[in-house]
């Protein structure tokens, strides 16, 4: 046997071991060989636990970031969606948005509700400035007063070219 060695072995209790070996010489005569066996679970039980309590916390706090991350991107984007939606309507010339007031909602994250504000506000000038057109081309009775303009608008808020037909 070597002066030194260390293994490690699956005894007939099914535990693991480690096992060492080291030659020891008192005196010019004699030669020992001391063994020393060591079950794993006890060099190391402590730290098996402490890496599968660190796995667990390490998986918890994954999925709870996760589930975090994912509010946090839903709670920034539904309300620039739902502000994406209410300018399209616009661009449509539909203001049902304005006379349900779904426009008076606003977000908790205040650049957003600035972003908000300025478009409501936007908005209801848009609308008033086309009603006070639509107004003043019924109260003279011409469909179409500017000449110098390619379009008009008549009382509904349509488009009209100079012949009179309406555009979309």
């Amino acid at each position: 046997m070597p002066q030194h060695s260390s293994f490690r072995a699956t005894l007939e209790d099914g535990r693991d071991w480690y096992i060492g070996t080291r030659e020891l010489r008192p005196d010019y005569l004699n030669v020992w060989q001391v063994v020393v066996a060591v079950p794993r679970e006890d060099l190391f039980g402590g730290i098996d636990k402490s890496i599968n309590r660190s796995i667990i916390i390490i998986a918890v706090l994954s999925v709870v970031g996760l589930v975090l991350i994912g509010a946090v991107s839903f709670g920034l984007t539904l309300p620039l969606k739902t502000l994406g939606i209410r300018m399209s309507e616009v661009t449509q010339m539909k203001f049902s948005s304005l006379e349900q007031g779904r426009l008076n909602r606003r977000s908790i994250i205040k650049e957003i509700a600035n972003l908000e504000d300025t478009f409501h506000i936007m908005v209801k000038a848009f609308a008033s400035g086309i009603r006070k057109n639509a107004d003043l081309v019924g109260r003279r009775g011409v469909t179409n007063t500017n000449t110098n303009s390619a379009t008009n608008m008549n009382k509904s808020g349509s488009h009209m070219n100079k012949s009179g037909s309406q555009i979309n």
